[in-house]
């Protein structure tokens, strides 16, 4: 560090301080790189200068004696001339700040009268007196900058100039006074002095930002040199005669240090330069460096020094140097640096003096800005956020929570190494103890010498045996060690549980709730269970659990609470857990699995089981046992159509009105019996426009094109396919133009170049869209400003320009259950509850660019159905969705499905046990992807209560997921099927 700024920050990059004036395009002349900002005047104006503050804050400086001539530039120094008559001006920029010297020439100068009572005014910062008769200008913000006390020097010494009087003689104190906004300089008394050499040279100066430096004399024992004894005046060490005057002077320089403060200080050396050509080798007398210490505060005076010999605390260094002009020597301060490091304190004082004063030839002159060099280091911090990388755990605070792990795999631990000196490298070392005795060092592992940041040590497997243990560690940066981390406490175990002991009813009712209540042994230190049904006899050995590997020794602790496919996991709580869940059967076996705090399973020695089973014996729930609930007549009328309307064979009938868009004169072998009649739905799709920044797009599906979204649905148009397209239809196309997407009727994209990828068939003219359907007229509209076009409902295109009615679209009234009492819901079931539900299905094709899904049964919600029996992505789902603002959707995956081929197809929703499960044909045991879903109703959640819709689903407010193909039989009941009624339903085909 040093007491002048030696770089400073320009236009991003750190550069030599560059003090050579320039002037620039406002008339102002300024050095090129100074740590603080200066500005002299370019001539033709009564400003003197500015300065700025830290805070970019700009002082003032002017006077009322005219305007400055043009200055000459030499260096750092710019010259006004004749300012009055033999008075010069010189203002010299400095590495913080400036200096500013009037050279009065002549007596007749120095008798001019304005110079009696010479006035600098400043504006931009308030003027007052500072500590030891400085001078401080403060702008409002808060920032300053000051002067040291004004001085003047004759030329009565040979070497005298604008830089200071020469040889061992010291500047006198100029009388001055000081107000808000002025400075005033009492010129007079300085040239009425007795004897006085011409030319004078007055010294006020401008400054901030340097580290305080001063000297004390015996010559003016009274008077304090705070920040220099002039501007460019020297720091002077020792004794001489000179000019009639005896001079012994002593120097010091303050560096804030508060930084090194607990450092480990390994060197320290202040850099002093030898100013001039005076007595280069200081009269081979050595000089001393101390560490000073008083209350005296900066620019003590000789004497207030001398009334406190204890200030010089420390004695540090000697030095004898001989030295050219302008060359360093270095001094080692190092135990003055460590003294104060212990301290605490904030800075340090460091004071030169002569090691003998009575000596006439041991004076030195000193330059004022001085450089500390410390080398020093921080001992770490302490590592800090100890964890367990695998087994994955947290850090055990306490023996109480210590982490538990199977000891016999790797075990990885994390912590992070850091140090406050950036960019060093440090070595981290683990130390395990018991938990018990924290003095017993069992076993040390040690990381690499490494960046700082995240370190990992394996301890090897087996190294430990079952046992309480604690860990800590401590970081090495190569010079010193950090203190130690907190402990960790962890647990070997290795043995299993035993199987836990299972309590509860044998006997219940399929789908409705019942307790079993788990225990383990105590020692086992089990965490929790998890647990299954299967629809079958308990075995022995019990089965392996259907998802292994959710929990292991190797993975980390779960939740106290989720679900993986059939397999539900809980936290032990207390001695014994009890659980609510139902039965899925008539013949069920409930399957427990115990897992410890290491996440070791369960395990029989005898039958090498891992789980324990309770059997339940359970009767079906007559709630899901037909007429109850809801099924359909497919009795054909008269005319050998299926009628528009279907009675419900249920106790609190709702018929099934179909709708349109379908053929009820299908009769078909279901899978394989005698033909029935069944719903044979059309190859219709839903054409939907979106849109993006600034174009449109009209695309069959709810999946929006890249960078786009659902704006609006035009209608249903006929898809093309294996059925050729109905009379009085013509084709649209989709137009991938340059400029964006364009509905059009010509296979040519209307001579644009571009092929047109074929939707579908529209109607040609209003009276041709089928009986039932609603008509739905559609325009072709444009943006003139991009050439944008549009689909739309509006004859005016919706203010924009009508291209031409493109043709009719047909919205299909949906198939859904309707209430004969019009005040109550026409809802099937609450799909809060349990429910099951059930159809015979042959979807007649599956292309994803004509519907994402196709739907087979589902319940409308206020905006969105509340479940779906639909297909999707090749494979057969069953999902349910809650209708509050926070959307849960969890979907069972069926097997892979097949185009043109009948399949039972049920969705059971089990409340109690939280479980969607999706059945084909006549099994009970669920196969495919995952058929087993978990599913937690969100709070506040509600039933979809709408009506029940064969064919189609409900997507933000429309008709959507249309199915192609047939429906059969459709039922639907409260609660969970068993598979008696599962095979009932099946084998019911009328």
């Amino acid at each position: 560090m040093s007491s002048e700024p030696v770089r400073v920050q320009d236009g991003g990059e750190w550069v030599d301080v560059d003090l050579t004036l320039e002037r620039d395009a406002d008339g102002w002349v300024r050095p090129r790189a100074a740590a603080l900002p200066v500005q002299f005047a370019g001539g033709g104006v009564s400003d003197i200068a500015r300065v700025q503050t830290k805070t970019d804050k700009w002082v003032s400086e002017k006077w009322d004696l005219g305007a400055l001539p043009r200055p000459r530039l030499d260096g750092a120094t710019a010259t006004y001339s004749d300012v009055l008559d033999d008075v010069d001006l010189k203002l010299t920029a400095t590495p913080t700040g400036m200096t500013e010297v009037l050279v009065v020439k002549t007596p007749e100068a120095g008798a001019d009268p304005e110079l009696a009572d010479l006035q600098l005014k400043v504006s931009g910062a308030a003027l007052a007196t500072g500590d030891k008769g400085s001078i401080v200008a403060t702008a409002k913000d808060g920032s300053s900058i000051s002067s040291t006390v004004p001085t003047w020097w004759d030329s009565s010494h040979p070497d005298a100039n604008i830089e200071g009087p020469g040889g061992d003689l010291t500047a006198s104190l100029l009388p001055h006074d000081t107000t808000a906004s002025t400075v005033t300089l009492d010129v007079a008394a300085a040239a009425t002095t007795p004897d006085v050499v011409y030319p004078l040279y007055i010294d006020p100066d401008w400054s901030a930002g340097a580290s305080p430096f001063w000297m004390t004399d015996a010559f003016r024992p009274n008077q304090s040199y705070l920040n220099g004894q002039y501007a460019n005046g020297n720091q002077s060490v020792g004794r001489a005669s000179d000019s009639g005057g005896t001079y012994t002077s002593r120097s010091f320089w303050r560096f804030n240090v508060g930084a090194l403060a607990g450092k480990r200080i390994m060197a320290a050396q202040i850099s002093l330069t030898q100013a001039d050509s005076f007595n280069t080798c200081g009269g081979n007398v050595p000089i001393q460096a101390w560490r000073y210490s008083s209350g005296l505060g900066d620019g003590f005076s000789w004497n207030q020094d001398q009334a406190n010999p204890g200030g010089w605390a420390q004695h540090l260094s000697s030095a004898a140097p001989c030295l050219s002009p302008g060359q360093s020597f270095g001094m080692d301060v190092s135990a003055g640096l460590a003294e104060t490091s212990r301290a605490g304190a904030g800075s340090i004082v460091i004071g030169v003096r002569s090691s003998n004063e009575g000596s006439g030839s041991g004076r030195r002159h000193l330059g004022q800005g001085a450089t500390l060099r410390v080398d020093y280091n921080t001992a770490p911090n302490a590592p800090s956020g100890f964890t367990w990388a695998s087994p994955p755990r947290a850090c055990g605070p306490t023996a109480a929570e210590a982490s538990f792990m199977n000891g016999g795999q790797n075990l990885v631990m994390r912590i992070n190494a850091s140090d406050p000196d950036a960019g060093f490298n440090v070595q981290t070392t683990f130390r395990v103890v018991p938990a018990n005795n924290g003095a017993n060092t069992l076993k040390t592992f040690q990381g690499p010498m490494q960046a700082q940041g995240t370190v990992q040590v394996t301890i090897p497997a087996n190294t430990f045996g079952e046992g309480a243990y604690a860990i800590q560690a401590q970081t090495f940066d190569g010079a010193d060690t950090s203190g130690y981390s907190p402990y960790c406490f962890f647990t070997i175990k290795n043995s299993a549980p035993a199987l836990p002991v299972l309590s509860g009813p044998a006997s219940g009712v399929v789908g409705q709730p019942m307790n079993v209540t788990i225990t383990p042994r105590p020692e086992d230190q089990v965490r929790g269970f998890a647990y299954w049904w299967s629809p079958a006899n308990k075995a022995t050995p019990t089965p392996p659990m259907p998802t292994m590997g959710i929990i292991s020794p190797s993975t980390s602790y779960n939740p106290c609470s989720f679900v993986q496919g059939v397999v539900t996991y809980v936290c032990a709580t207390g001695s014994s857990t009890t659980i609510s869940l139902a039965p899925i059967d008539e013949t069920s076996t409930l399957y427990v699995a115990s897992y410890d705090k290491a996440g070791n399973v369960s395990v029989d020695t005898a039958t090498k089981s891992n789980s324990a089973g309770l059997e339940v014996q359970s009767s079906a729930d007559p709630a899901a046992t037909l007429p109850n609930g809801h099924s359909w007549s497919f009795e054909q009328n008269a005319s050998g159509e299926l009628p528009a309307q279907l009675d419900d064979r249920g106790p609190a009938p709702l018929p099934l009105s179909l709708g349109s868009g379908m053929n009820r004169s299908l009769r078909a072998g279901v899978p394989s019996d005698p033909p029935v009649a069944v719903l044979d739905y059309a190859n219709l799709v839903q054409l939907n426009r979106f849109a993006g920044a600034s174009t449109h797009a009209a695309r069959t599906g709810i999946t929006p094109p890249s960078g786009m979204n659902f704006e609006a649905t035009m209608g249903q148009i006929f898809l093309p396919g294996k059925t050729p397209p109905p009379a009085n239809t013509f084709a649209i196309y989709s137009c991938a133009l340059s400029w964006g997407d364009m509905t059009s009727l010509s296979a040519t994209c209307e001579g644009t170049g571009v092929t047109g990828v074929l939707l579908g068939y529209i109607w040609r003219t209003a009276a041709s869209v089928p009986d039932g359907m609603t008509t739905r007229t559609v325009y072709r509209c444009a943006v003139a400003a991009n050439n944008d076009h549009f689909l739309s409902h509006s004859a005016s295109c919706e203010g924009q320009h009508v291209d031409h009615l493109l043709g009719y679209f047909a919205d299909v009234k949906p198939t859904r259950t309707v209430n004969p009492d019009a005040s109550k819901s026409s809802s099937a079931v609450d799909t809060t509850k349990s429910f099951s539900v059930s159809a015979w299905v042959n979807l007649s094709e599956n292309n994803p660019a004509h519907n994402s899904s196709y739907t087979a049964v589902s319940q409308e919600g206020a905006k969105n159905s509340g479940f779906y029996l639909q297909a999707a992505a090749g494979k057969w789902y069953f999902c349910v969705r809650s209708q509050t603002t926070t959307v849960v959707t969890d979907c069972a995956v069926g097997p892979a499905l097949s185009t043109s081929q009948w399949v039972y197809l049920t969705g059971i929703w089990d409340a109690s046990n939280k479980q969607i499960r999706i059945l084909t044909d006549n099994s009970t045991t669920p196969t495919g992807q995952s058929p087993v879903a978990s599913h937690s109703l969100p709070s506040g959640d509600s039933s979809a209560a709408g009506a029940l819709v064969v064919g189609s689903a409900k997507s933000d407010g429309i008709a959507t997921d249309m199915w192609f193909g047939q429906i059969f039989n459709p039922v639907i009941t409260p609660g969970v099927i068993s598979s008696s009624q599962l095979a009932a339903r099946y084998g019911d085909q009328r």
